[in-house]
């Protein structure tokens, strides 16, 4: 697959990566902001997704890992990468399906960060 910008994108690469990396960092190129997912879970914490601020190195990110995600220990599988679109091209392929449905075939998994209460609680009237 192509990018708008005709940088060729390894669709059977990327759906690898998503059906078997613990830990997915995205980065985008319009804003600093990276998408983070953190498949692992636990009788403590359940699935991870959120928008995280940029680290300067991977010990960085374990560190922001052992701090936010300490129930865990290092994950086996670590990916990072750039996407090379919109976040409205991700969005529109499709991209993330593997990852998805990876994530909601889990009991309690969402694709909401625990900071963020759910739709229907008290908290979020």
């Amino acid at each position: 697959m192509r990018n708008e910008n005709g940088i060729d994108i390894d669709i059977e690469a990327l759906n690898k990566l998503l059906n078997t990396a613990d830990l997915i960092t995205i980065g985008f190129t319009l804003f600093p902001e990276r998408l983070l997912v953190d498949t692992r879970s636990n009788d403590q914490e359940r699935q991870f997704a959120d928008m995280v601020e940029p680290v300067a190195n991977i010990q960085e990110r374990y560190v922001w890992l052992g701090k936010h995600r300490g129930s865990f220990g290092a994950p086996e599988g670590f990916a990072f990468f750039v996407w090379p679109q919109t976040v409205r091209g991700l969005i529109e392929r499709d991209a993330l399906a593997p990852l998805k449905a990876r994530l909601t075939s889990k009991l309690g998994a969402t694709w909401m960060s625990p900071s963020r209460p759910p739709p229907n609680s008290n908290a979020a009237r």
